[in-house]
């Protein structure tokens, strides 16, 4: 079947035909603990290209997304704020 007829029927909701969340979701995931210090993302977003990284707490279980904007806003925050406030 040609892609664009695929795509058509999963468009009209064909549910014989649209693929499930688990058949395209990304099954290698990188996490990070919720009590992390926010420098430890830098590598990750850096070096693999994430977006969005799974923030799990201590059983393991997900409680949030950090992006790649929560990581600049943090890292602001806790460098030029803080310095500001200093001054």
């Amino acid at each position: 079947m040609p892609f664009v007829a695929y795509f058509d029927g999963w468009l009209r909701g064909d549910a014989l035909r649209a693929p499930t969340v688990g058949s395209v979701m990304t099954t290698d995931v990188c996490t990070v603990k919720v009590n992390a210090p926010i420098t430890d993302l830098v590598p990750m977003f850096a070096d693999y290209g994430h977006h969005h990284i799974p923030v799990l707490d201590a059983a393991g279980h997900v409680v949030g997304m950090i992006t790649q904007v929560d990581l600049i806003s943090g890292l602001y925050r806790q460098t030029v704020v803080k310095a500001q406030q200093a001054a």
